[in-house]
């Protein structure tokens, strides 16, 4: 390919880049997705075009003569976004750097630089390519010059022109003056679309051609067309791509200015560390220290630097006898040497479903164990009737030989009717990937594009087997498959691994180490252990809600005056707002008329409207009985108990959620709320002990604050929103109200979420101006609150991150955005993410204190849930006095904030009255 230039249409590039990736940024907060997605086209070109001719051609700023033909050129594109805006300069200074030769020309366009190139060169003989997605450039497409589109791999010759368009590239400027280009802003001829230009042009040739034979052409479209004669040359030159414009940026007549120089990483290494670029990081590094000058380009094989000099591929080693494996595992075991392993199931969506196979990897090679075939896959740990593998497998996770995992937590389900416990477990590359970026996918897959030493996709379990009821079981995937997936996920675990940990702080280390490994095993005990449930009380009160919707039914229909489908958004719109004529002042419309949600409901509910107040709470025990009463009974096993999955891995600021089912979001405060809480019940002989934090994200907010006067109150244990009433108002406390301490109940958590003057006097149903005296009089007292609050915010937009008091990161993606929604979404994300996210890593450090002491004094109770700031536990009867005497202690302990933390203890029979 020594004859060819590949010319990049670098503008078209950066916003296909931009588009394409989505939330991706430095760790200084500066948006890198399409940095990042550039960078990785040229790397995936720089695998498939090995010519040394590379230019890259950017827009500038600026006018060209265009603009002064027709001012209107281009007039209807969207201003650039202010994140792309920023990442320019970066993209050209990085892909220069690369050695690829960069031209920004004043006065015109990328694309007028890549056609004069083009022609130029193509006419000296050189086969020229134009990476583009432009149509544009058909135009200039002859026997010497395609185009080829990166992102869908279609090439544009001479035929392919033709089999698009329905032209030939010299008819191209004539098609597209006739049907317009509405990117450009460039009218055509009205109502002239694709079919018709193609038509006019295989008849008449040419548009000179349809001006003599006007009076031939038919219709409207015929009208249209010599209505727009006057204006078509105008539409010619504006579509015309110059191809003899003066190149000032690089002399381009020396062919030595538009070829590939060698990559100047030292230049490069900088770069990629501030933007977190790893891989790319990885190969500059690499190729300066074997060539301290510069380091090399990829070679004639096409291969990354790390993947041809550094990354040595594993041999793959099947292992399916008896003796094999047993000698396997005890070399592994005496080694001692650290090695990850994965377990594979029988369906790899259920960790439950049979164990068919394992793979250990250690620095040099990949062991793929066969624990079943296709011939017996029922019986997970037999190879054949006679003999049991079992003890050969789990004598590995019995060693105390260091091992990697891929989420600890599962492997002890699936390993759970052969051990409690696996020993020697160093690490979890799934919760080191959680600890260092919360807000990224944190499948094995995704980790490895992330952390791998080679650049690329990894082939996962969904693109090998497939997703969905079509998926393939292990034992259907040929033994070409199966060796495929193996070497896919685990050639690069260990290295990913290490990545991970080198790039931890002290902190981040601290929180993986010590708290979030070995709590898994923490989790895994609660989620065996499940929380007992009441099914006959559970359908009384299915009962009592579906008599109770039923009597809400009728007396919307009796308000209504009619009879209708309750739940269609499109009848109950037009019952209130045609029918019944509610006003719909601060109502939002839609596509179909005034909006029938929450937020309008509740509107209009506000105002006396009885109707609205029926529907919000037929909504609300219509959702209680669908989402829990309904379901809840159904999840539960044979011992009336369910088994929620916390997951510890998925909400950034470092709190659990749970799934499968979700027992996190029954209502606390409402009636039905409670009655669903009364039905989770203690086993026969135990009782339920329930231990909350007492108003914790407040505490943690006068900690990390520093404020004085909040400080106090929480020292002198007030009842602070009492004392924020009475500094607000500017009273004593006993004179303060009942609704001024709501209103500073209000205030006190809504600042810590962020809420606005016009959020509080929303909720608070009071005038803006009221808001805001009390907000003002709120900041008067607690100033240090306010200077907390503008400098998280400040910092979050200068880092893209806030911390924990443990130094857990949670990323903002969106707190630059030109986007104000997003933004200040992502500032009042900022401003409580601290305290949630510091609230978070206290609990988990109270649920490693109780298991602890649990065990060390041999205890019965069993920690059964963790509800945000709750832990629940079953206790027999004869240890519930010793519980409630440590609990609280055993929840503050080792906890060191600038104001006492208080845990609220109480025992009974079910979860609503042990609040």
């Amino acid at each position: 390919m020594d004859n060819t230039i590949l010319l990049i249409d670098g503008s078209s590039f950066i916003f296909r880049a931009f588009y394409a990736v989505k939330n991706l940024t430095a760790p200084s907060g500066i948006p890198t997705n399409a940095t990042y997605g550039i960078i990785n086209m040229l790397k995936q070109m720089e695998k498939k075009y090995t010519t040394a001719h590379w230019v890259c051609v950017f827009d500038a700023k600026g006018k060209t003569f265009r603009d002064d033909i027709y001012p209107e050129y281009k007039a209807t594109r969207r201003e650039t976004p202010p994140e792309l805006v920023l990442q320019i300069p970066y993209i050209h200074d990085i892909i220069d750097k690369l050695g690829i030769p960069v031209i920004v020309e004043e006065g015109v366009e990328a694309d007028d630089v890549i056609a004069t190139i083009a022609k130029k060169y193509a006419r000296e003989g050189h086969d020229i390519l134009i990476a583009t997605g432009d149509k544009d450039f058909a135009q200039v497409v002859d026997d010497k010059i395609t185009l080829v589109n990166t992102m869908t791999g279609e090439i544009l010759d001479i035929a392919g022109v033709e089999a698009k368009f329905g032209v030939r590239p010299d008819q191209i400027i004539d098609y597209l003056s006739l049907i317009g280009d509405t990117v450009d802003n460039v009218p055509g001829v009205h109502k002239c679309g694709p079919k018709t230009a193609q038509k006019w042009l295989n008849e008449f040739g040419s548009i000179d051609a349809l001006i003599a034979n006007k009076d031939k052409l038919t219709g409207a479209v015929g009208d249209n067309f010599r209505s727009a004669i006057d204006w078509l040359p105008t539409a010619k030159r504006l579509i015309t791509i110059d191809d003899q414009v003066n190149v000032k940026h690089v002399d381009i007549n020396s062919l030595i200015n538009l070829t590939r120089k060698e990559p100047r990483h030292h230049e490069l290494v900088p770069i990629f560390r501030e933007l977190n670029f790893r891989t790319w990081l990885k190969e500059s590094e690499f190729a300066l220290n074997n060539n301290p000058q510069s380091g090399t380009i990829a070679n004639e094989a096409n291969e990354d630097l790390l993947t041809k000099q550094e990354f040595k591929a594993k041999p793959l080693h099947v292992v399916n006898k008896p003796d094999d494996i047993s000698k396997l595992i005890q070399k592994i075991i005496n080694s001692n040497k650290l090695t990850s392993y994965s377990l594979i199931t029988s369906d790899y969506t259920d960790i439950l479903s049979p164990l068919m196979a394992m793979v250990i990897t250690d620095d040099d090679n990949i062991y793929l164990i066969e624990l079943a075939t296709e011939h017996n896959q029922n019986n997970e740990l037999f190879l054949s009737e006679t003999t049991d593998l079992s003890s050969l497998v789990i004598a590995y996770f019995q060693a105390n030989c260091p091992k990697i995992c891929i989420n600890l937590k599962n492997n002890l389900k699936t390993l759970s009717k052969y051990l409690d416990v696996i020993n020697g477990i160093e690490g979890d590359i799934a919760l080191a990937s959680y600890i260092r970026e919360s807000q990224q996918n944190q499948s094995l897959t995704a980790i490895l594009e992330r952390y791998g030493q080679t650049q690329g996709s990894i082939d996962g379990f969904e693109t090998v087997c497939g997703k969905g009821a079509k998926r393939l079981l292990w034992h259907e995937l040929d033994s070409t498959q199966k060796n495929h997936l193996a070497k896919s996920l685990n050639e690069e675990l260990l290295s990913a691994y290490s990545a991970i940990i080198k790039e931890m702080d002290s902190k981040e280390l601290n929180l993986y180490q010590n708290i979030e490994l070995p709590l898994s095993i923490v989790l895994d005990k609660i989620e065996k252990a499940g929380m007992k449930i009441d099914l006959t009380a559970f359908q009384l009160l299915k009962g009592e809600l579906q008599q109770k919707i039923r009597l809400l039914e009728e007396a919307v229909f009796q308000e209504a005056g009619c009879v209708f489908n309750l739940n269609s958004p499109k009848q109950l719109q037009d019952i209130l707002f045609n029918q019944l004529k509610l006003p719909t002042d601060g109502i939002k419309s839609n596509t179909t008329g005034y909006s029938t949600d929450e937020e309008s409901l509740s509107i209009l509910a506000d105002q006396g409207i009885g109707i609205a107040n029926l529907i919000l709470e037929f909504r609300t025990l219509s959702k209680l009985l669908n989402t829990y009463v309904d379901k809840l009974p159904l999840a539960a096993d044979n011992q009336e108990r369910l088994h929620t999955t916390l997951e510890q891995t998925v909400v950034a600021s470092g709190r659990l959620s749970s799934k499968d089912p979700n027992l996190q979001n029954i209502p606390v405060r409402t009636e039905y709320g409670q009655k669903i809480r009364k039905c989770f019940i203690a086993e026969a002989g135990h009782q339920l002990v329930c231990a909350d934090y007492s108003q914790i994200e407040l505490r943690i907010l006068a900690h990390i604050s520093d404020d004085a006067n909040l400080i106090d109150a929480f020292n002198k244990r007030y009842d602070i929103h009492l004392a924020t009433a009475s500094q607000i108002f500017h009273k004593p406390q006993a004179e303060v109200t009942r609704d001024e301490r709501s209103y500073a109940k209000s205030i006190n958590f809504g600042l810590i979420y962020g809420k606005s003057v016009f959020g509080l006097a929303k909720e608070l149903k009071i005038e803006r101006s009221a808001a805001k005296l009390y907000i003002d009089n709120y900041f008067a007292k607690y100033p240090q609150v306010k200077d907390f609050m503008d400098r998280i915010k400040k910092d979050a937009h200068r880092d893209g991150y806030v911390s924990t008091i443990y130094g857990r990161k949670i990323y903002l993606a969106n707190i630059n955005s030109s986007n104000k929604i997003l933004s200040q979404a992502e500032e009042r994300l900022a401003l409580n993410a601290p305290m949630q996210g510091s609230a978070a890593d206290i609990i988990k450090i109270a649920m490693l204190n109780v298991d602890k002491w649990l065990r060390d004094n041999q205890l019965q109770s069993k920690m059964i849930m963790q509800v945000h700031d709750e832990l629940i536990l079953q206790v027999p009867n004869n240890e519930v006095s010793l519980i409630l005497e440590n609990l609280a202690n055993l929840m503050i302990e080792g906890i060191k904030l600038n104001v006492p933390l208080e845990v609220d203890v109480k025992a009974a029979g079910n979860w609503s009255a042990a609040h």
